[in-house]
C-alpha cells in the first residue's frame, strides 16, 4: 500500500497492488505478477474489502509513527501479507516505494494520482493553493 501526502499535508491512501510470489517461493522480488487491490479481493477467498480497508487504515498508522520517530517524510509504501489462516502481517515499510510496481497494472488513474501527489506536496510546503488542474 502506497501512503504519501496529499495537497493539504496530510497521509491519504493513494492505492497499492499484489505482487504474487511464484510457486513454492516466499519472496515477492521477482514476482510470478502484479494484479490491482480489486482482483486480489475478486480471486482471493482470504483477502476482503474489510481485510483491505484494515490494511489501509494501518498503513495510515504506519506513516504517522515513522515519521514521528525518523522525522519529515512524503511517501511510504507498507507491504504486508495475508498468511493462509487469514491473519495478517506486516512484512516491512519502505521509505522510497517501487512506482513500477503500480505501473505494471496498467491503471492510468492509478499512476497519476502516484506521481501527482508528491507535486502537490510539493507545492502545499511551498505555500501554494491546491488546485488539481495545475498538475495536469
Amino acid at each position: 500500500m502506497v501512503v504519501q501526502k496529499n495537497g493539504i499535508g496530510k497521509w491519504d491512501v493513494s492505492g497499492g497492488c499484489s505482487r504474487q510470489s511464484l510457486a513454492n517461493y516466499y519472496l515477492t522480488n521477482s514476482p510470478r505478477r502484479v494484479i490491482s487491490v480489486d482482483k486480489l479481493i475478486a480471486e482471493d477467498n482470504l483477502v476482503s474489502e474489510e481485510l483491505i480497508e484494515q490494511i489501509k487504515n494501518i498503513s495510515l498508522q504506519t506513516a504517522v509513527r515513522i515519521e514521528k520517530g525518523l522525522g519529515h517524510m512524503g511517501e511510504l509504501s507498507v507491504d504486508f501479507g495475508v498468511d493462509s489462516q487469514g491473519k495478517l502481517w506486516i512484512i516491512e515499510a519502505n521509505g522510497k516505494p517501487q512506482k513500477i510496481l503500480i505501473d505494471r497494472l496498467k491503471d492510468d488513474e492509478l499512476s497519476a494520482r502516484i506521481y501527482l501527489r508528491p507535486l502537490e506536496y510539493a507545492f502545499y510546503l511551498a505555500g501554494g493553493t491546491r488546485n488539481k488542474e495545475e498538475f495536469q
